[in-house]
């Protein structure tokens, strides 16, 4: 149910920020979570189907280990695998088929790679539009995240996670929410502080 229904849009634009945030949280919680049963089990269900895969894939690149060590191994293997999955849209929870954006690219992912689309920079001197950075490292995470993902001990080069995903923090704030950076943002950087300082550095 969208907020103007119950809500004079007028009104509701004359509001300040917090209280248009509260009106719609109110809103959810009066609508209940009935309606979005639906889409709330195809995320499940999903979500089994990735993990699925990215278990495979460390069966695949991890055959050598067993134990902890494979699940650790698998942990690491998801965990990039949804960063990739979120930042292209595939798992629907900003954009993408679950959101009822059904042809691919998926407008608000595909965005990101435009040269001259809005973004929102963490600082305003950084300018609003994409330019040729913004939009070289927006292709460059695909492969760096595939590298990563099918090359389980990287060494250093581990470091190029959180590299990303900081670089869309600072740079296009957008994509980094848009990718779930408020979760991978923090783990990248324990994979990140693991790739400087050993397996020491993975448990600190």
């Amino acid at each position: 149910m969208p907020i103007r229904a119950v809500i004079d849009e007028d009104i509701f634009k004359a509001e300040p920020f917090w209280k248009q945030y509260d009106d719609i949280i109110k809103l959810l919680f009066d609508v209940g979570g009935r309606p979005t049963l639906p889409a709330n089990i195809i995320h499940l269900t999903w979500t089994v189907v990735q993990m699925s895969i990215w278990y495979k894939v460390t069966e695949l690149v991890s055959s050598n280990l067993v134990g902890p060590a494979f699940y650790f191994a698998w942990l690491r293997t998801t965990l990039m695998g949804h960063y990739l999955t979120e930042y292209l849209s595939w798992t629907g929870m900003f954009s993408g088929p679950a959101m009822g954006n059904i042809k691919p690219p998926f407008p608000y992912t595909g965005m990101r790679f435009k040269l001259g689309t809005l973004k929102e920079p963490f600082f305003s001197f950084m300018w609003d539009k994409r330019n040729v950075l913004d939009v070289a490292l927006a292709w460059a995470v695909i492969p760096v995240m595939l590298l990563l993902i099918l090359t389980p001990s990287p060494g250093i080069w581990e470091i190029l996670w959180p590299v990303c995903v900081w670089s869309f923090f600072i740079l296009d704030f957008s994509t980094y929410e848009g990718s779930f950076g408020a979760w991978h943002g923090p783990v990248s950087l324990i994979y990140g502080f693991k790739a400087l300082h050993g397996e020491a550095g993975f448990l600190a």
